[in-house]
């Protein structure tokens, strides 16, 4: 009969069981919350990353347009630079054409020094005198001539250096943006590249979510199957099991706490069968509780891996506690009194009372609220 108790108390569906199946669905539902939430971040990074890669794209064509205009200013200021060299050569070549002259016409004046002393004779000095002076008119016109030209030259030179610097100034500028647009380019790959980390771990995060997705899923589907064959092969139908009604003395309660989950016909909320819980659920008022025995007794049976203490007191009364820790003072055998320590629980305890196989309401025998 003993074992006929425990084992309808192992069979039926544990608040352990129960507690777990809730547990697994409610991280079932965050995991699934946190797989949108991670695919929505990777359609945002990969909107991100596209818009940044479009910018990237555009400012590659900027520099390359940029490129191209520098380097036909290069090619004008080569031009100007030419232009410039030839019109200094050119300015350079009058300018001993005029250093020349010049000294073509000192060495005629110092040969006929007399002109300035107006040394005139006779005819023939007259006639010297009169070509001399045609002579230095011609030189006259020539320096002149020279002179214009090398004005000329002089002003093409000057508009020729005023297009340079005008290049050399626009060319700096275009520098100046292609540094700044450079500058964009290697912060934006920065970005991108750091977006890619990003996407990178949230599809590695997305892949942890998917692999806990599908273990829960797996982990849920086995918990319902064994709560489904627990309650099918503890009960047949929805009839409620006969309980036997307890007179005794009421005792001490195996827990200071209070009756979460009660006695008597209920429906699972996750598999909605309809079966009868042959017993309570105690919630602690403080974690890692003492757990006691609600009468003096003699143990008849320990389940260590079940964590499930059976004791046997007075008029066939039997009482089963599911704990998460058992006493290593206890013994199958051994006898304890009212109040004893028999184990510890983390949160709930599962409390269960019998009389000849029967289950009775413990909150119609112990003082329980």
């Amino acid at each position: 009969m003993i074992k006929a108790i425990i084992f309808t108390l192992i069979i039926t569906l544990s608040f352990g069981e129960l507690k777990e199946i809730n547990v697994t669905s409610k991280k079932l539902s965050q995991t699934k919350l946190n797989i949108i939430s991670i695919n929505e971040k990777l359609k945002y990074l990969a909107r991100d990353i596209k818009r940044k890669e479009r910018s990237l794209k555009y400012l590659n064509y900027k520099i390359k347009q940029l490129n191209k205009q520098i380097k036909t200013l290069q090619k004008k200021v080569e031009n100007s630079s030419k232009d410039l060299t030839t019109l200094n050569d050119l300015k350079k070549g009058y300018q001993e054409k005029l250093n020349a002259l010049n000294k073509e016409i000192y060495t005629f004046l110092s040969e006929n020094y007399y002109i300035q002393n107006q040394n005139i004779e006779n005819l023939n000095d007259l006639i010297y005198n009169e070509l001399t002076q045609q002579v230095l008119n011609q030189y006259s016109k020539k320096i002149a001539k020279i002179a214009k030209e090398a004005r000329e030259i002089n002003q093409k030179i000057a508009q020729i250096d005023k297009k340079i610097i005008a290049i050399k100034q626009r060319q700096y500028l275009l520098e100046k943006k292609k540094e700044k647009l450079a500058y964009l380019l290697k912060k934006r790959k920065k970005e991108i590249q750091n977006l890619k980390q990003q996407k990178e771990a949230y599809k590695n995060r997305l892949s942890q979510m998917l692999k806990i997705q599908k273990s829960l899923e797996k982990r849920l589907e086995k918990l319902k199957i064994l709560s489904k064959k627990a309650k099918e092969a503890n009960f047949n139908s929805n009839e409620e099991i006969p309980t036997y009604i307890y007179k005794g003395l009421k005792s001490t309660p195996p827990l200071q706490g209070v009756v979460v989950e009660k006695f008597g016909r209920i429906k699972d909320p996750i598999s909605h069968i309809v079966y009868q819980r042959p017993f309570v659920i105690i919630k602690a008022f403080k974690p890692n509780a003492l757990v006691r025995s609600v009468l003096k007794g003699e143990v008849i049976n320990i389940l260590k891996d079940k964590k499930l203490i059976a004791i046997r007191h007075k008029n066939g009364l039997i009482t089963i506690y599911k704990v998460n820790k058992i006493s290593p003072l206890l013994t199958v055998g051994k006898f304890v009194k009212r109040g004893e320590v028999i184990g510890r629980v983390k949160e709930y305890l599962q409390f269960g009372v019998f009389k000849n196989g029967k289950p009775i309401n413990p909150q119609k025998v112990f003082p329980l609220k």
